[in-house]
């Protein structure tokens, strides 16, 4: 078609022509201003975040002291669950509690060479232990419920469960043997 008449057709039909023009005005403005809504909701979210923040860090600053307080005796309470790499015997006896509590078997609680984890002498180290154990289901995971709950902060690094073929001949059926790789967070 040539311009003179598509000019003629558009003349035909102005109200249609029109309808459509402002339909795509319409539909231009509209995208307009949802991305503008979009970006004023995304700029809202983000200050009403950073008014939380502040809010909270007023909050607490209003109670300094009780907060350092609270910190030094989190303090303390981490200092005393910290074990004493050069203390070997009292480590060891550590272990050996649990046994008597949860009713387990301990064979060994051998501990290996403490590791720096840092290089001021005031940083923390961990303690390798090795433990043997066994005894029922039940014995089982007592102890190992005593040792995530215990005194010490420890991390299991390998756990080996096996049938005790000793014990089971000895008239006491159904009892496992347990071996453990972990570590304790000392001073």
């Amino acid at each position: 078609m040539k311009k003179e008449q598509i000019m003629v057709q558009l003349k035909t039909y102005p109200l249609a022509v029109g309808l459509v023009v402002l339909a795509i005005l319409m539909g231009g403005l509209g995208y307009y201003l949802q991305t503008a809504l979009d970006e004023a909701h995304d700029t809202s979210k983000d200050l009403e975040d950073k008014a939380d923040t502040v809010a909270r860090n007023i909050a607490a600053g209003h109670d300094l002291e009780a907060n350092r307080a609270q910190l030094q005796a989190d303090l303390k309470t981490l200092d005393a669950a910290l074990l004493d790499p050069t203390e070997v015997i009292e480590n060891q006896q550590y272990f050996w509690n649990l046994e008597a509590t949860s009713g387990i078997k301990v064979s060994a609680p051998n501990q290996g060479l403490t590791t720096a984890l840092g290089k001021n002498k005031d940083d923390m180290s961990t303690t390798p232990f090795t433990i043997g154990a066994s005894g029922s289901w039940e014995t089982v995971t007592k102890y190992l419920y005593q040792l995530e709950t215990g005194t010490h902060l420890v991390r299991v690094h390998q756990f080996r469960l096996s049938k005790d073929e000793q014990q089971g001949k000895l008239g006491q059926p159904n009892q496992l043997a347990v071996a453990m790789d972990l570590e304790v967070l000392g001073k």
